[in-house]
């Protein structure tokens, strides 16, 4: 087995590898995107079994997907307790990728749980569906408290973040202004008018 040590940043990633069965060791830098590409799609087309470690972060989702469609395994670590772990504080690329590496070596790697990516693109569908649920139901006029109720939502605030306002939204409340406005200008004239005609000096005309 190759295990890899990556330390990783949203430009390229300092790698430490060893190869478990010859004791082979390595060190490279990786541009991204093609150059990390081409070099796990070279370990995966020679059948390597392949295990790479990386800090959790936010900026690595095409990697992600990539070591997932290579089925190369993938151990996403706690950054802190990473870095709790490291004797030499000084922060360096090389030290970084070796150290992550040194845990993986000694099963000593703080690993997370992090859900797969046909997870995660279900848990979008459904929350992306829970939005639209908010907005059909507040649409129909059903009361805000009511929809709360029916979709689980315990809080205002909470229900405001699913509460979808669109532009269609927005023209609704646009012409529904106008309309209420229009409405008010016409009964301010009616009753002017009517003011006027039951004046004084109307009826002494």
């Amino acid at each position: 087995m190759i295990i890899i040590g990556c330390d990783y940043h949203p430009g390229s990633q300092q790698i430490a590898y060893v190869d478990t069965e010859t004791g082979a060791g390595q060190e490279r830098r990786l541009g991204h995107r093609e150059e990390a590409e081409k070099f796990y799609r070279d370990l995966a087309t020679r059948g390597a079994e392949v295990r790479v470690g990386m800090e959790a972060s936010g900026h690595g989702r095409w990697f992600e997907r990539l070591l997932g469609e290579l089925n190369i395994e993938l151990w996403t670590g706690d950054a802190a307790k990473i870095r709790a772990k490291r004797v030499r504080k000084q922060k360096a690329d090389r030290e970084d990728a070796r150290h992550i590496l040194k845990l993986m070596l000694k099963d000593d790697f703080p690993r997370i749980w992090v859900a797969s990516w046909d997870n995660r693109d279900l848990r979008q569908l459904l929350w992306h569906r829970h939005r639209a649920a908010a907005r059909n139901l507040r649409r129909s006029g059903i009361p805000e408290s009511l929809v709360k109720t029916i979709g689980g939502w315990k809080t205002t605030s909470v229900f405001h973040r699913y509460a979808i306002v669109d532009r269609r939204d927005m023209a609704t409340a646009v012409r529904q202004l106008a309309e209420a406005r229009a409405k008010n200008e016409h009964s301010s004239t009616i009753v002017g008018e009517f003011e006027a005609a039951d004046s004084p000096s109307t009826k002494l005309q």
